[in-house]
């Protein structure tokens, strides 16, 4: 990929984490926003905004330090790392979408569990199908 691509990728990557980041602050209800308007403090849809800030700073590092074809398998390693740090705190009752764990019965937290851990392996299998084939 040329250099010029990679940082412009770079740069939309990071312009799209100072959204999220922004979007972190309007759902915790510590800026005004004139298209929401003032929000109550939200822990799920700021949890999700974070988890994007954080995963768009990862790909901006990427595409600027990873050649081209093993890019595919990098972006693949970060998700797989963020799947296994949801499964392993939603196994807590403190994932992604926020759910204690005393709100749900013993059959929902396996099911938020279950759910959890089929994206992890689901993504697990497209990392070592790219390991594979691309190396790392």
């Amino acid at each position: 990929m040329p250099l010029w691509l990679s940082i412009a990728i770079a740069i939309a990557c990071i312009l799209w984490a100072l959204q999220q980041f922004r979007m972190f602050l309007i759902c915790r209800g510590r800026m005004y926003s004139p298209t929401v308007g003032s929000m109550e403090p939200n822990p799920t849809l700021s949890a999700v905004a974070m988890r994007s800030a954080f995963t768009c700073i990862v790909f901006a590092a990427l595409v600027l330090l990873v050649p081209w074809p093993k890019f595919i398998t990098y972006v693949f390693v970060a998700l797989t790392a963020r799947t296994l740090l949801d499964t392993v705190l939603a196994a807590f009752g403190r994932s992604i979408h926020a759910i204690p764990a005393v709100a749900l019965t013993p059959k929902e937290r396996r099911a938020v569990f279950f759910n959890s851990f089929s994206k992890a392996v689901g993504n697990a299998v497209l990392c070592a199908i790219c390991i594979y084939f691309i190396g790392l």
